[in-house]
């Protein structure tokens, strides 16, 4: 009896061992992958901000770090945008779409008091800005959210999912950067790295699965049919969106707008469209089926929403065959011009007429 013990005891200390040592070996020797492929997360409710918010600024200033308070002052119409990098923008501050239509409204409407906040940030999806909404957007009482809405955000949005937490009702609370996902279990190098391994046999040698893989996102444009619930997730969650604000008492609209891949003339972004695995040969689809699943949504839960990509097509157009579609698109990143930038702001003024501060269109 006591011989079965010593061995039981031994063979005990062995395994505890040999955990020691496999998880002192993940952790100096193994790389977590990232829990995206667009951009990891360092924030515990937001998944990942602007460097100035990790200085203390969260909730004293926008996106782009214009400074507000949370009262509104009397007579003022104060509009907040949410979105994604293109929202946010990679112009200078006074070449975004927000800056651009405050002084559209402060030319063309002099008699109206304007407070413009830009909430949009680099790879946000509608998840993500329904917690940015929920906590520091609803606070300040907005009369109009406009949210800018790109193809492939109901892809961030099933990634973002995983890493969220939700009420009772599934709204969610919190997006959680990576980082502060490692509680409980997860602490362990090793831990992690056997989830890492279920998970890269199961999606067939691959981390992600393929719907939610960059290398998909051609398909999301070409072919949206062939992820049907992921689109249904993501309409789910703007539908919520849109609720809760028009239930606040403020104005939602929604502009979805395309990815320079629309383009009839693709040649000047060669470069861009291969990092993409995208050839010469590609020929863009003559309408995005996105946009129109997008505007049957919204037609069907009667929200208000706008479709910018036939306004992309007429600048192309206007382009002619000699202009460069640089003017619309930047050849780097992909992102809208600080000119198409002010086309875009006209698009959403345009349609935002005769509005006063409080009063619903």
């Amino acid at each position: 009896m006591r011989v079965w013990i010593r061995r039981l005891l031994k063979g005990f200390v062995y395994v505890i061992g040999a955990l020691l040592v496999a998880e002192l070996f993940y952790r100096f020797f193994w790389k977590d992958p990232p829990m995206t492929e667009v951009v990891r997360g360092n924030h515990p409710i937001f998944h990942h901000v602007p460097s100035h918010f990790l200085n203390g600024n969260l909730g004293h200033t926008d996106y782009r770090e214009r400074p507000y308070r949370v009262e509104k002052e009397p007579g003022v119409l104060r509009i907040a945008f949410i979105g994604d990098s293109f929202t946010y923008s990679f112009t200078s501050p006074d070449q975004t779409i927000p800056q651009h239509l405050r002084n559209l409204i402060a030319k063309e409407r002099p008699d109206l008091k304007v407070e413009i906040l830009n909430f949009g940030f680099v790879s946000y999806s509608p998840l993500i800005e329904e917690v940015v909404y929920r906590r520091l957007i609803r606070p300040l009482k907005p009369d109009i959210v406009i949210q800018l809405v790109d193809t492939f955000d109901p892809q961030d949005d099933v990634l973002y999912a995983k890493m969220a937490t939700f009420d009772d009702d599934g709204a969610p609370i919190a997006v959680a950067g990576e980082e502060f996902l490692r509680t409980g279990w997860r602490r362990s190098s090793l831990v992690r790295f056997v989830q890492v391994a279920i998970d890269v046999v199961k999606n067939d040698w691959n981390y992600l699965p393929f719907e939610q893989r960059f290398k998909a996102r051609i398909q999301y444009l070409t072919a949206p049919d062939e992820f049907r619930w992921v689109l249904d997730y993501h309409f789910s969650v703007v539908d919520r969106l849109a609720k809760l604000i028009e239930n606040d008492g403020a104005q939602f609209r929604l502009f979805q707008y395309p990815p320079p891949h629309m383009m009839r003339d693709l040649k000047e972004f060669r470069d861009f469209m291969a990092g993409w695995g995208v050839g010469r040969r590609f020929k863009p689809p003559e309408r995005s089926r996105f946009a129109d699943m997008m505007m049957a949504f919204c037609k069907e839960k009667k929200h208000a929403c706008f479709d910018f990509g036939p306004e992309v097509r007429r600048m192309e157009e206007e382009l002619g065959q000699k202009g460069s579609r640089l003017e619309i698109y930047n050849n780097r990143d992909g992102h809208f011009t600080g000119k198409a930038n002010q086309r875009f702001a006209r698009f959403i003024f345009d349609r935002l007429q005769g509005l006063e501060a409080g009063e619903t269109p």
